[in-house]
């Protein structure tokens, strides 16, 4: 009896959690953001002094005809047949910016 009481709430909770809402700020274009990045140590997490890390201009945003967001490759990165969806975008991106001194 007791199993079944708490497979119904944790059903129950699931079920209301399907039904939350996500939001999300407007886009705006004219408005920069900032990136603010803490290199750590795997296994204690402690912050890795003195470490170098590249950021490079791969990308901007651009409404398209539909009214949706896209991305849009700088003219550094137009030509290196990377799809911008791929899930190893970052390691192929890499290597070509090493290939092609980017």
């Amino acid at each position: 009896m007791r199993r079944r009481i708490l497979t119904l709430c944790v059903t129950i909770l699931l079920i209301l959690s399907c039904s939350l809402t996500a939001f999300a700020q407007e886009f705006d274009p004219q408005n920069n953001g900032s990136i603010s990045v803490t290199l750590t140590e795997q296994y204690d997490k402690e912050p890795i002094v003195g470490a170098e890390l590249s950021v490079y201009y791969v990308a901007t945003v651009r409404m398209n005809t539909n009214g949706n967001l896209s991305y849009v490759y700088t003219v550094a990165f137009e030509n290196s047949g990377i799809n911008i969806d791929d899930p190893s975008l970052a390691i192929k991106l890499d290597a070509y910016v090493l290939e092609h001194n980017a």
